[in-house]
This record gives C-alpha cells, sequence and structure tokens, in this order.
C-alpha cells in the first residue's frame, strides 16, 4: 500500500474512477483534515464540512464549543492535542473567534504537527483580535471576511492573513421563485 504522504498533494478527482477494490486504499492515501468546527444553533459547519470532502479530504471533527461545554477549556485544549496526534492531520482548519479557545503554547503545539489555518470569519473590535496577534507567528494562515480585518494585519506587520468570503448555505438558502430581474 501507497503511504499517504506520498500521496499529499494529489487527490482522485481527475476523471478516472477507481476499481472497487481500490477505493479503500485510495480513501487511506487521501489528506487528512482535521476541521475544528464551530457548530451552533443559528450556525452549521455541515457545508464547509462537506466542501472539504468533495476536494478530497478524509476530514476529521473536532467540535471544539461542545468539548468546551462538557469539559472545561483546559479539557478542551487536551483534547484537541490529542485529536491531532491520533489523526496526524495535513492541515488543521479551525474556526475560532475567541481568544479563550487557543493559547500561544496550543498553536505552537498545533504548527509542530501540521499546516494550521484559522478562519476567524470576522472580529469588529480591535480589542478582541488582540490575542490573534499573538498566535500569528504559529498560525499559518489566517482568513477573515473583512477586507478591512485584512488590512490592519498588515499594518501591525501580520503577513500571513487574507479574505474568504463567507456566503450562503445553498441547502438552506432557496431563491424566491417568482423574483424576475428588470
Amino acid at each position: 500500500m501507497m503511504d499517504r504522504n506520498a500521496y499529499k498533494g494529489k487527490h482522485k478527482s481527475f476523471g478516472i474512477r477507481s476499481l472497487p477494490h481500490e477505493e479503500e486504499e485510495m480513501k487511506s492515501l487521501s489528506p487528512v483534515l482535521l476541521f475544528v468546527m464551530l457548530e451552533a444553533p443559528t450556525y452549521s459547519s455541515g457545508a464547509l464540512s462537506s466542501a472539504f470532502r468533495n476536494a478530497g479530504y478524509d476530514v476529521e471533527l473536532f467540535d471544539w464549543q461542545k468539548i468546551k461545554f462538557n469539559e472545561g477549556v483546559d479539557g478542551m485544549r487536551d483534547r484537541l492535542l490529542a485529536k491531532a496526534q491520533m489523526c496526524q492531520p495535513d492541515v488543521i482548519f479551525m474556526q475560532l473567534q475567541n481568544a479563550e479557545a487557543i493559547t500561544v503554547e496550543i498553536a505552537q503545539e498545533l504548527a509542530k504537527r501540521s499546516f494550521v489555518i484559522n478562519y476567524t470569519f470576522d472580529v469588529r473590535d480591535d480589542e478582541r483580535m488582540l490575542w490573534m496577534d499573538d498566535i500569528a507567528p504559529y498560525i499559518g494562515l489566517t482568513l477573515f471576511a473583512s477586507h478591512e480585518d485584512v488590512e490592519r494585519c498588515y499594518e501591525k506587520g501580520i503577513k500571513n492573513t487574507a479574505v474568504l468570503q463567507s456566503s450562503c448555505n445553498m441547502e438552506l438558502y432557496q431563491p424566491y421563485a417568482n423574483f424576475k430581474a428588470g
């Protein structure tokens, strides 16, 4: 069987269909993404999770808020490090807007294991963003929904930031059927 590390950067969407007995081997060769996701009564990470799978990743889920509520902040941090050690991800994609969720030490440990991306969406006050300045050297890429947040980071010398626009979930959003342009 081929080593997953030799398979990094490749995925099975080249228009070549695998034989049924090759599917399990291909799955084990797929890059692994640890998704430190955000779930809430008014928000679901399901669309992102599906997008990662459709892009060829084996997705390992980690619902940080649920674990934090059940085990406390320290318990959640310990479990996050254990999950990263166990699944050995190629990428860690986090949805964090909260200074309590990750410390500089946790960011350093995660960065030793994988390339780390934090999609913070937007944080509308500079005071609440200070923790991101501290962890920025250990996060491979921080994604914001606004250009202003990226510009603020660039002004502070934090260059590993970019804009990732948010969009609607087409499973939930249905355009008005009778809408006529013009």
